[in-house]
């Protein structure tokens, strides 16, 4: 059976039915009730082992994360794809920190790498808010300017 404290960054799917677990290079898929492994989606094309972050509202993708490519100790980032569980496919989705469903949408929401940019005869560290939308496939910086924007947090009423 399942033992959740076994599984590496476990992630429930909305409808609690499937729990997504780190599994070497892949993300493993389990059917909580039968307490039985689904299948194994291996992400062949990274060497740092995925890491479930969080499904899609309607169940049909995950948010998943890798070490940066590009990652250091003054810009530690993620590398995030999108996991399309019923297609079996992979589908980059940018670099940064903290990435999290919009609710209800089909877009990423996570902040930018720091990278050092010009304010007068200085430079200071910025990141910015970004958006991914899965059905364009396009990233959009949402803020401008000189931002230093924190990891994305759902909002509560």
């Amino acid at each position: 059976g399942i033992r959740v404290a076994a599984c590496q960054s476990p992630a429930w799917s909305p409808d609690g039915a499937r729990i997504a677990c780190a599994s070497g290079p892949a993300v493993a898929i389990y059917d909580a009730a039968r307490k039985q492994r689904m299948e194994q989606l291996p992400l062949s094309h990274r060497q740092t082992k995925p890491e479930p972050v969080e499904w899609s509202s309607d169940g049909r993708y995950l948010l998943v994360r890798t070490i940066g490519a590009n990652t250091n100790s003054t810009s530690p980032q993620w590398d995030y794809f999108v996991l399309d569980v019923r297609a079996h496919t992979w589908l980059a989705a940018g670099s940064g920190n903290g990435a999290r469903w919009a609710a209800g949408t089909d877009t990423i929401v996570y902040s930018t790498p720091r990278e050092l940019m010009p304010l007068g005869k200085q430079n200071v560290w910025a990141a910015q808010l970004a958006a991914f939308d899965l059905g364009t496939r396009r990233r959009s910086v949402v803020t401008s300017g000189i931002a230093n924007n924190i990891d994305p947090a759902p909002c509560t009423h």
